[in-house]
């Protein structure tokens, strides 16, 4: 059923978003995002969500708990990476002419 001003389409338990939904930026930059997106998403009030800046556009995840990514990356060896960048910088910077 597809109503006129309805954002989607239901049929039984399928929803499709329509393309081309749009919306208002408000004064304060703030945009809502239709009903029917929260709910496949599973946003609720006070829900936090994470922006991605893309070519031609922005992406909008829930963010996800934090603590769900510890020690995601610990085998890529990050912080010896980044300690090592550092006193390169460092030494750089107490060369002469660096």
């Amino acid at each position: 059923m597809l109503n006129a001003g309805s954002a989607y389409y239901r049929r039984d338990d399928l929803q499709v978003i329509l393309i081309g939904m749009t919306g208002k930026l408000g004064a304060k930059g703030q945009v809502v995002i239709p009903k029917p997106i929260r709910d496949r998403l599973g946003l609720a009030p006070g829900d936090e969500v994470v922006f991605i800046s893309e070519p031609g556009g922005v992406r909008i995840e829930p963010a996800g708990d934090v603590a769900s990514l510890t020690g995601a990356f610990a085998e890529y060896a990050l912080t010896a990476d980044l300690g090592a960048d550092h006193r390169r910088e460092l030494e750089q910077e107490r060369a002469p002419g660096g």
